[in-house]
């Protein structure tokens, strides 16, 4: 074992003894996905803690998408006994408060949707969507929402992606925007302002918004307003 992976086991051990001390019961280490690992699942009176042990020198939490990744396929797995694949991205979205070389995103949303045969001659779009907040500790996730398609094959169905097909991950679009543009805009705002990259069936798309609020109260904001529109809410810890 390398050093580096000994200082991540140490580290791993030492967020489990402290989810033990508060009476959390450990019940998943190292549990492996498509989408990769998670180091610790952990229950207590009802509530379902997701870790992904990470280490960080400053107070931005820059996780990137595959550690997002990561937490949605844990929520699938223990939450709806499910797994992401077979089910097709209906729109992703990450964003991040504006920063000089701005490296991962401070929350992301990720909404999932297939389609469902209900009865013989009937199809519906099941959708999931999972909302990821590590800075404040939470995930929130949504379900039990059933939609009927349109009669029409081609009349307004929902644009949906299959996973597979999306080659360019929300890192490598933050960089590529940086790159073409999207430093000047944020300059404009002297970085005081959100970024948030989005998913749809008509690619990835950057929207950058100045906010008069500060940054944190905006996230807080925003939070408030993911648990007041989720039909089924959960939450869960994340270190």
């Amino acid at each position: 074992m390398s050093r580096n992976q000994k200082v991540g086991q140490g580290r791993k051990q030492t967020a489990a003894d402290q989810l033990s001390a508060k009476g959390n019961e450990i019940i998943t280490r190292n549990g492996r996905s498509p989408h990769g690992e998670i180091d610790l699942i952990a229950q207590k009176d009802g509530v379902t803690v997701f870790v992904e042990v990470k280490a960080r020198a400053s107070s931005s939490v820059g996780w990137h998408q595959s550690d997002y990744l990561k937490i949605v396929a844990a929520v699938f797995q223990h939450v709806w006994k499910d797994t992401p694949t077979g089910w097709n991205y209906y729109n992703l979205q990450f964003g991040s408060n504006c920063q000089d070389s701005p490296s991962g995103f401070d929350y992301a949303r990720f909404t999932y949707m297939k389609t469902i045969k209900v009865g013989l001659l009937n199809n519906e779009y099941a959708v999931l969507e999972v909302d990821i907040f590590p800075s404040n500790n939470l995930v929130s996730w949504g379900g039990d929402a059933n939609y009927a398609i349109p009669i029409w094959p081609n009349d307004n169905n929902w644009p949906n992606i299959d996973p597979p097909k999306v080659k360019v991950n929300a890192d490598d679009a933050l960089q590529i925007a940086e790159d073409n543009g999207a430093a000047l805009s944020r300059l404009k705002f002297n970085n005081h302002c959100l970024i948030a990259k989005t998913l749809s069936a008509d690619g990835w798309m950057l929207n950058i918004t100045k906010i008069k609020l500060p940054v944190q109260r905006f996230f807080q904001w925003l939070l408030m307003n993911t648990m007041a529109n989720t039909k089924f809410y959960q939450q869960a810890s994340n270190l």
